[in-house]
């Protein structure tokens, strides 16, 4: 039965890979807020030093400022250590495929993060007739890459620990867009 624990098919080895991507993304974000906050606390105005009693609005904002800072920090580092384990996974797992194709087609979609086109081009730009043959050197990339699943999918349910497999079974639940459904 689908999604019983135990079951590793092609799309949950593909949904697992995606979620690299998706902390990537993540992490992405998190450097983006951490630099507009970086740029709020540059542009803090300083104390007006006319004689006038006034209160202390700018020191709180400045304090408010960097414990968020600081928090946001600790989220970049705790995500990137998050997706270096997960790397460190994906690429145990991917050096048990038995074709370097295979492997070179999983690691540029799903660590690198190229596109499709671009993959094709490593793997096959050097022929011939690659311009002449695009689609077709395309097609041969889907096919490999749907095999390096199904080879993925195989290696996983015979070595895969239960976290890890709770994990893939977990991300399954991630669309193509690598948003939770």
């Amino acid at each position: 039965m689908p999604g019983e624990v135990g079951e590793i098919s092609a799309e949950t080895v593909k949904a697992w890979l995606m979620r690299y991507q998706s902390i990537e993304r993540t992490i992405d974000i998190q450097i983006e807020r951490f630099e507009a906050l970086e740029t709020r606390l540059q542009s803090v105005s300083s104390p007006q030093l006319d004689g006038m009693p006034h209160g202390s609005p700018t020191r709180d904002r400045t304090g408010a400022l960097l414990a968020q800072k600081e928090e946001i920090e600790i989220q970049i580092r705790d995500t990137i250590e998050a997706q270096t384990n997960r790397r460190h996974e994906i690429e145990k797992y991917v050096d048990h495929l038995q074709k370097a194709d295979e492997k070179a087609t999983i690691l540029m979609r799903y660590i690198d993060g190229e596109r499709w086109t671009d993959v094709s081009m490593m793997l096959f730009g050097s022929q011939k007739d690659f311009v002449d043959r695009e689609d077709s050197y395309m097609r041969r990339v889907m096919k490999l890459h749907g095999r390096a699943l199904q080879n993925l999918a195989e290696i996983m349910k015979e070595d895969c620990p239960a976290d890890i497999l709770q994990d893939c079974l977990t991300d399954n639940q991630i669309d193509t867009e690598g948003e939770v459904r």
